[in-house]
């Protein structure tokens, strides 16, 4: 037994001084339900070994359903209105801020980022050592897999921090044309999963086997994750059609009018030109007053006999925007290699913002104190451990394109939520007996609403939820660029 402490002490000691590398895999738009469980269709049998190599966290939840505002409250463990900014149509991370990222840089990590082109913005260049953003048409069957591998073949300075975001899943939100002659051998085969979402799913589960192959696993911690969830992920044959047509009608060309007025002011230097926001918000504003009228006639074919997370699916296939519910923001979590017990699955929830705090005490740094994220590394050994209600918020990648006034609260027994300023229109959810979000119950208890309003208010700071603002960040032309690849991605 003295053998025993002594060797695991010695152990621990050496651990100090040899940091493990670290491979976070991000699978942009995953589902929890649809990584793990009873309501899964696809075929990963080596995702399902995955898990029966690590500990898995069923309730994991993200703060934000779109890619901008939940990185940036993941590598910050604040939330969204705290750590991003707007800079008029568009949100980034707050450069003044401190984040993980600069932490495991100051731990001697060399820090590696591959993401896509859109997210650039957000500002991981300046955040990381080596970054390499590819293109939205990249993914994995069609060679950006290929150039993952070259990369962990050819090798990274240890001790090393790679963040890996696969956009695989955002297929989805091009036409069904461009699915068919670019989507992986595995589309719109029901052998590999009840529809496209969960068919992509499995085309990506060989290419993570091979990418894991790739590394020491006896000393790389690797985190599996999302950062928000999907509609697209509870489709059948009917939604998926129905969504086709919504895809096709939102494409847009810019008209006559908006080339000749670029061409004309394209000369003017932009520090000369004072009002070219203002023209480009003119124009933008206007084309999505024209987009909103054009899918009027969708909508109301929208029976009100469906079941309301049907029609919710339905709705937001036709006008996007922002909400809070389940669907988007229960995401996978799991944790395996440098030692990570196996076959854990752990029910109790847990927060996105949790995740690198957890990160730096398994690499037993004592360097973490940002925002509200507490280590998991208690409940992963089996420790009690505290569950802490998540903070949920609407926020989107561009403010102009959703609501981004939405904020709530959730727990694993109840969802609460409401606009940021209207207190009097409010939503409370049983989540144990309604999981789809069907049945408002605030009415009917006012004791829990009471609660979980004063949970709420006492996470607000001193602008209360609302966003810094800037219009030093971006010019007009980056924004458009933005705009542009955001809608490829289907966020728009």
């Amino acid at each position: 037994m003295v053998l025993f402490y002594v060797g695991n002490y010695l152990k621990q000691k050496v651990r100090v001084f040899l940091k493990p590398n670290i491979l976070y895999i991000v699978i942009d738009g995953l589902r929890a339900d649809k990584f793990h469980g009873s309501s899964k269709t696809s075929v990963t049998p080596y995702l399902d070994n995955l898990v029966k190599n690590g500990t898995y966290f069923e309730q994991c939840i993200s703060s934000a359903p779109c890619t901008v505002p939940s990185v940036a409250s993941t590598i910050t463990s604040l939330y969204p209105f705290e750590c991003i900014i707007q800079d008029e149509h568009i949100f980034t991370l707050n450069p003044k801020l401190d984040n993980h990222i600069l932490n495991l840089k100051k731990l001697g990590y060399t820090t590696y980022a591959t993401y896509q082109d859109p997210i650039s913005f957000l500002g991981l260049d300046d955040i990381y050592d080596f970054s390499e953003p590819y293109s939205v048409y990249e993914k994995l069957w069609n060679g950006l897999g290929e150039k993952i591998i070259k990369k962990l073949e050819n090798g990274m300075n240890d001790p090393w921090f790679h963040y890996l975001q696969l956009y695989d899943l955002h297929l989805l939100a091009f036409p069904k044309e461009h699915r068919v002659n670019n989507g992986p051998d595995e589309l719109n085969n029901k052998k590999f999963g009840a529809n496209n979402y969960e068919q992509i799913i499995s085309a990506l589960d060989p290419w993570l086997k091979l990418f894991l192959e790739k590394i020491d696993l006896k000393n790389t911690l690797v985190i599996v994750t999302s950062d928000h969830g999907d509609y697209r992920a509870s489709y059948n044959e009917y939604l998926e059609n129905f969504n086709y047509k919504n895809i096709d009608s939102k494409i847009h060309t810019p008209g006559l009018s908006f080339k000749i007025a670029k061409k004309l002011t394209s000369p003017i230097p932009k520090k000369l030109f004072f009002g070219r926001k203002k023209l480009i918000k003119f124009y933008t504003d206007k084309t999505q007053s024209k987009h909103a009228k054009k899918m009027i006639p969708t909508l109301n074919e929208i029976d009100d006999k469906l079941s309301p997370h049907f029609k919710r699916m339905m709705n937001h296939s036709v006008v996007g925007g922002s909400d809070v519910y389940d669907d988007r923001f229960k995401i996978p979590l799991l944790i395996f290699g440098y030692d990570i017990p196996s076959n854990k699955i752990i029910k109790q929830q847990v927060r996105s913002i949790d995740i690198f705090p957890t990160i730096f005490e398994i690499i037993e740094s004592n360097t973490n104190s940002l925002g509200h994220g507490k280590s998991l590394l208690p409940l992963i050994y089996g420790e009690t451990f505290e569950e802490l209600p998540a903070f949920l918020e609407g926020a989107v990648n561009a403010p102009r394109f959703g609501s981004t006034d939405i904020i709530g609260i959730r727990t694993s027994n109840f969802k609460y939520f409401r606009h940021k300023s209207d207190i009097t229109k409010v939503h409370l959810y049983d989540l144990k007996n309604d999981p789809l979000e069907e049945k408002n119950i605030a009415k009917n208890n006012s004791s829990i609403v009471k609660e979980m309003e004063e949970i709420l208010i006492k996470l607000q700071n001193d602008q209360g939820f609302e966003y810094k603002k800037t219009e030093q960040i971006l010019d007009i032309d980056e924004e458009k660029k933005i705009e542009e690849e955001l809608r490829k991605l289907g966020y728009m």
